[in-house]
């Protein structure tokens, strides 16, 4: 196609400062694969660059488009200014893949000497039964409808049989009844708790016999044909009822996990996982793989260029990875302290790149150890209903805010990164000239944008996780990420991004 082609021969020409030509994927095949969808039909309707550049953006991201393909593809062949900015964003895409800034310290020992946390010992134990309280209630509960059928075989009738002896109640048979269904119930709630997979059906059994027993016991009481006594040894049956439905949800929330009876002590997966690459809803891009395979059609092609074999900056953003680290929140949830310290490595790079772009690598280590300490004092109510990295980068996200919100209160305080403050830090670490560059692009963007293209960007987050990071929609994210790409080509100073 000439259009492609024309593109292509564009970029051929150009000499890009710093950037290497793509190595297993010429720029003509990337554009391609950018408008690729819809290409029979051209017919521009009037689109306006703004929105067009949006979608070109988000394709550039593998990301879907609020607007027809055919219509972004008819606009980009009639509009030469859209062609030459699809080229700049493609090479400014490939200058962020390739980035290696330089990495935080280990900060494990003294987040974990924070909280006081112990690999084993009585404040472990006591989390864990703090985050197992749902299941030992309807334990409890299970327990003492055992012992009130066993009370019963005794001989104890807890008001079955009136004083008057009326009623239907009062024969022997339906004693014996009586006594069997508690004690079955008593068994399944006990079952429910060691095994929650069962509890949903123990729900469901005990809520259509508690509605009906209650409608008895309203008629039955309203004609004075139940006791007070007998009323109220029907109350656990409620009681349990409530914890059987709090363990099923829980069970449903978190059913990442490999199962709440699974020990505390066992062997967490490797980090190298044998799940296929590529990229999937909901995770992060794998854009750390030495073996990510350059024909499968998911991927963001942005993330594949360059050598096979390099290793990204991000430690571990590979779907099987963040599946593994929610798991560890998890186990880290239900009060183990061995998980939580792998937690903790596995994340604190990404939270300390995450702050350091946002604020400055001065305060990155006081940042990050408060996010982590936030996360820890409320990783009980984490629930895996979205993945654990998500859910720490938002607190990182708050805990910057607050940073930023008092240093406005101070005089001569200044908002975001701060590229002078970068410059004095430690010239040698690894990837410090990266991380001086990107310090110095992204530093004039509005604290939206680069949040956006930190997050989309450098820590390779979907649009949909980069939303549930910043609490907004996922159309907001892919109109800030090409503003900020915008703002970027057209920022003179920055004129290396696109030669």
């Amino acid at each position: 196609m000439n259009l492609l082609d024309g593109l292509g021969d564009a970029y051929d020409q150009r000499s890009v400062a710093g950037v290497e030509k793509f190595p297993a994927m010429s720029l003509r095949c990337k554009i391609s694969r950018v408008f690729a969808q819809g290409r029979a039909m051209r017919n521009d309707a009037g689109m306006r660059c703004e929105i067009a550049r949006e979608a070109l953006s988000a394709r550039l991201d593998g990301e879907r488009p609020q607007v027809l393909a055919q219509q972004v593809d008819a606009h980009l062949e009639s509009c030469r200014s859209c062609r030459s900015w699809l080229i700049g964003a493609a090479v400014q895409t490939r200058r962020f893949a390739s980035v290696t800034p330089g990495e935080g310290p280990d900060l494990v020992d003294k987040i974990m000497a924070s909280i006081g946390e112990q690999p084993t010992g009585h404040h472990a134990r006591m989390r864990w039964l703090r985050s197992h309280y749902r299941r030992w209630g309807l334990i409890a509960v299970g327990l003492f409808q055992v012992a009130i059928a066993a009370a019963q075989i005794s001989g104890i009738d807890f008001g079955m049989v009136s004083a008057h002896m009326h009623g239907a109640m009062s024969g022997e048979h339906l004693m014996h009844e009586s006594t069997a269904w508690l004690l079955a119930l008593g068994l399944a709630m006990i079952a429910a708790g060691v095994w929650p997979a069962s509890a949903s059906g123990v729900a469901a059994i005990t809520g259509v016999y508690s509605v009906a027993l209650l409608g008895y016991v309203i008629v039955d009481a309203f004609d004075g044909e139940v006791t007070a006594t007998r009323i109220a040894s029907h109350m656990p049956l409620l009681l349990g009822l409530a914890f059987a439905l709090l363990v099923a949800r829980e069970r449903v929330g978190s059913h990442r996990r490999r199962g709440a009876d699974a020990s505390d002590d066992s062997d967490f997966p490797a980090w190298v996982a044998d799940s296929p690459t590529g990229r999937r809803r909901g995770h992060l891009r794998p854009i750390n793989r030495a073996a990510i395979d350059p024909t499968a059609s998911s991927t963001t092609s942005r993330r594949r260029i360059g050598k096979l074999a390099q290793q990204r900056w991000l430690g571990m953003t590979a779907p099987s990875d963040d599946e593994a680290v929610t798991e560890l929140a998890l186990s880290a949830a239900r009060g183990n302290a061995r998980a939580l310290e792998s937690f903790i490595k596995a994340t604190q790079q990404d939270v300390w790149r995450f702050v350091a772009y946002l604020s400055d690598t001065g305060n990155a280590d006081d940042l990050t150890q408060e996010t982590f300490l936030r996360a820890i004092g409320a990783i009980e109510r984490f629930s895996g209903r979205s993945s654990a990295r998500t859910w720490l980068l938002s607190i990182a996200r708050r805990v910057v805010a607050d940073h930023i919100r008092h240093l406005q209160s101070r005089p001569r305080a200044a908002l975001g990164a701060d590229p002078e403050h970068v410059v004095r830090g430690d010239r040698h670490a690894r990837g410090f000239e990266d991380l001086v560059e990107v310090t110095t692009m992204i530093a004039n963007l509005n604290a939206e944008q680069r949040e956006a293209l930190l997050l989309t960007q450098l820590l390779g987050l979907p649009y949909a996780d980069a939303a549930a990071v910043c609490g907004c929609p996922v159309g907001t994210i892919r109109s800030r990420v090409a503003r900020a790409r915008d703002a970027l080509l057209a920022d003179g100073e920055r004129g290396h991004l696109t030669g």
